[in-house]
């Protein structure tokens, strides 16, 4: 079996142990040893060419780059691209869309080669859950939930930090508008939090929120939890211009995700 190489690469004066800690330990997992082979640049003999050809021809021809960032990310070339950045011009797979990423889904891996391993090796818990863990992750540390497109070529956009905008604002009308904004006597109301916890980073139906919650009256669920979690800016729908569509769906707006940080943290 022809092994697939891993280029793990990341700013190189940073990660230097890390780095050779990660090929270590794929080159002694009997698993992951018998399907991959990892490639350090440092370990690159001296050649009679520059050092960044030979950089971006050994990325090119890797089937995994495995990219670890700290605290700097690399040089710019005269467009503004680093080397570490990739465009990829794939799409996602037939029958899955960018509302199905969102919520757990079923698993059609584009690569079952490079999946395989890494499922059995314990690394994920199933095929499927890879987009929802990238949100969960997100949330939980108090970050904008990662966006998915699907144009011409398939992109994710996960934000920093110091990109989250519209915290302050939050915070100001909730001093001014108290229970308006889901706030009882300085607290979260309980059913909005319950209905926060149970969307987190997902697009859901009614139906699938009222699952999670384990509620079956329809009218209750919708006057003592979603209208008002709508009406406190927590929670946006799919299709806010067509109430009565049956895929209508519901998720976090950024001031719902603020919120869910919060409760997860508690």
């Amino acid at each position: 079996m022809n092994r697939k190489t891993v280029f793990i690469s990341s700013v190189q004066s940073e990660f230097a142990k890390e780095r050779k800690l990660l090929a270590d330990y794929i080159l002694q997992d009997a698993l992951f040893s018998m399907y991959f082979e990892p490639f350090l640049f440092e370990e690159l003999p001296a050649q009679d060419r520059s050092a960044q050809t030979a950089y971006l021809e050994q990325a090119a021809n890797a089937e995994v780059y495995l990219l670890l960032m700290g605290e700097k990310y690399g040089y710019e070339d005269g467009e503004g691209i680093s080397p570490s950045e990739v465009w990829n011009s794939g799409k996602l797979p037939q029958g899955m869309t960018i509302a199905k990423l969102n919520k757990a889904h079923t698993s059609n891996p584009v690569n079952p080669v490079l999946a395989n391993p890494v499922y059995l090796a314990g690394y994920i818990e199933q095929m499927e859950t890879g987009t929802t863990d990238i949100i969960d992750h997100c949330l939980s540390y108090g970050l904008r939930k990662p966006e998915f497109y699907q144009d011409d070529d398939f992109r994710v956009v996960m934000w920093r930090r110091d990109e989250i905008r519209g915290t302050e604002g939050c915070k100001e009308r909730g001093k001014v508008a108290g229970k308006a904004t889901g706030k009882v006597a300085g607290k979260v109301d309980k059913n909005i939090a319950r209905i926060i916890l149970a969307i987190r980073g997902n697009t859901v139906s009614t139906r699938e929120i009222m699952a999670s919650m384990q509620l079956k009256g329809g009218d209750n669920f919708r006057n003592r939890y979603l209208y008002p979690s709508i009406e406190a800016g927590y929670v946006s729908k799919l299709y806010p211009d067509s109430e009565s569509r049956p895929d209508q769906a519901y998720y976090l707006t950024d001031k719902g995700l603020q919120l869910l940080s919060k409760l997860l943290k508690k």
